[in-house]
């Protein structure tokens, strides 16, 4: 079998401690039995669901300190298939309540993409050893201005000491899960957290976790199609709540959470895997990302003249744009999506993700002209880039560079730094140099490799592969 990273065989689980053995163990446990529970928790019936707060209350909920909490989170299961086309995620959740009056436990939310169709799949009570259903009016879909394009906003306003409750939901987006950042950490403490990934064969994650304590996680693979695992599930326990306050450091500082990408793709006319092979991939798709950031330059310009008014140098300029949104736009989730790095979107909200502000710095500097260039990198806090593994996910900062007699960096997303300086997360690490317009290049490039491979279809995916190779859109740097 081929193993990457840290995907193990099929017939082993790597447990890392005692306590993750335990945490293995009793999610098996809530899966067995004659009758299979169905993997949407509100769904099961009063017997499964006194099963499964029996086993909760008894392995996790009794630890110390825990009476001082608002609430805990005693079992978050995230559950992703992807299709060709698109992926279904099932979210559940199960919480103890400490303190019915907090309105950390009155009002739970999630995020979503405007692009998400979201369904209310149920939700529970457990009382006095009955269950209690809860209908859809115990939820919304606010589209205001929450947190997100789509925030789903559940309510319980009848809670009491003691109670378990449950919500579950469904979200699918019309394209395959190909991966992401994966968020662990709640702002209530989280005791088991599950994310299993159901591929169809469609293509093959790998799974790093960043930021784990090595005695809190433990993994394994349920499933493999030609030496590729199809079926993975992480576990991770004893999650501590998120910092609060002003001065708290973003969670992805301190909190374990997941990066999943694709490493490989299953090709159906061919027959055959076909690993990501080359940066110049990468390059194409950062090609269209900056195409999509230039066509928002005319929302941002009058800000970005706005700013710069009356100031004449490139550098001043550019210094001016970054403290705008180092300072004025806040730093909101870590992970990245189309929506969450449109400069006019994050301009007009406010708020946008580490990758998201730097698009809007980019498309502010265009706007005015500026000589700029964007290098993309990973803070050294959040772990090293793995060369072997082919995707633009990978990085967490894009750089911008002025070009000039004296080269300024900016990467308005981390702890303030001077202007024209790099964070020091990022001095001396690797960075990826990309050209940009590639839409016709890759164009011409699948043209030549299906007239190379006419004779021979099914090897036209691996002309195609090196005949990319072997361009120069893609360079690797270290920066100073």
């Amino acid at each position: 079998m081929k193993t990457t990273g840290g995907i193990q065989s099929s017939k082993l689980i790597t447990v890392l401690s005692l306590t993750a053995f335990l945490a293995v163990f009793l999610v098996a446990n809530l899966v067995a039995g004659a009758d299979t529970p169905d993997r949407t928790v509100a769904k099961r019936d009063e017997v499964q669901i006194k099963k499964l707060v029996g086993q909760l209350e008894k392995k996790l909920a009794k630890k110390t300190g825990l009476d001082r909490e608002p609430g805990v989170i005693l079992y978050r299961c995230l559950e992703f298939e992807s299709e060709k086309k698109s992926h279904l995620t099932s979210s559940n959740f199960v919480l103890l309540i400490n303190d019915p009056a907090n309105e950390l436990i009155r009002m739970r939310t999630l995020c979503f993409a405007k692009d998400t169709a979201i369904e209310y799949t149920g939700g529970w009570i457990w009382r006095d050893r009955k269950v209690i259903r809860l209908d859809e009016s115990s939820w919304r879909i606010d589209k205001t201005g929450g947190k997100s394009p789509q925030d789903l906003v559940f309510s319980f306003p009848e809670l009491e000491k003691g109670d378990f409750v449950c919500y579950s939901v469904e979200s699918k987006k019309e394209h395959p899960y190909l991966g992401s950042y994966l968020r662990l950490s709640e702002d209530l403490p989280v005791m088991l957290f599950n994310a299993r990934v159901k591929t169809g064969g469609n293509f093959s994650p790998e799974f790093l976790g960043k930021n784990m304590v090595a005695n809190k996680y433990a993994q394994k693979v349920y499933e493999e199609k030609d030496g590729y695992p199809i079926e993975v599930k992480f576990t991770v326990v004893d999650i501590p709540a998120d910092k609060k306050g002003d001065d708290a450091p973003p969670f992805y500082e301190y909190q374990p959470f997941l990066m999943i990408y694709a490493k490989a793709h299953f090709n159906d006319m061919a027959g055959i895997w076909m690993e990501l092979a080359s940066w110049n991939m990468v390059a194409m798709r950062a090609s269209g990302y900056r195409t999509m950031v230039q066509d928002e330059i005319p929302v941002v310009k009058g800000k970005a003249q706005e700013l710069t008014a009356g100031l004449t140098t490139a550098a001043d300029k550019a210094d001016a744009l970054y403290k705008f949104i180092q300072d004025d736009i806040k730093l909101a989730c870590f992970f990245d999506n189309r929506y969450s790095s449109k400069p006019g979107n994050i301009l007009s909200r406010g708020e946008g993700t580490r990758r998201g502000k730097a698009s809007l710095m980019y498309a502010m500097a265009l706007s005015l002209d500026l000589p700029v260039d964007v290098l993309m990198s990973r803070d050294r806090q959040l772990g090293s880039i793995d060369r072997t593994a082919y995707t633009i996910d990978q990085f967490t900062d894009f750089i911008i560079v002025l070009e000039g007699d004296s080269v300024r960096y900016y990467v308005p997303t981390t702890q303030p730094c001077p202007p024209g300086e790099l964070p020091p997360g990022l001095k001396g690490r690797d960075a990826l140099s990309t050209k940009s317009d590639l839409k016709e290049p890759f164009r011409e490039l699948a043209i030549e490799a299906g007239s190379k491979s006419a004779a021979n279809p099914a090897n036209a995916s691996a002309v195609f592969t090196g005949l990319l190779k072997q361009k120069d859109w893609s360079e690797w740097i270290t920066l100073p």
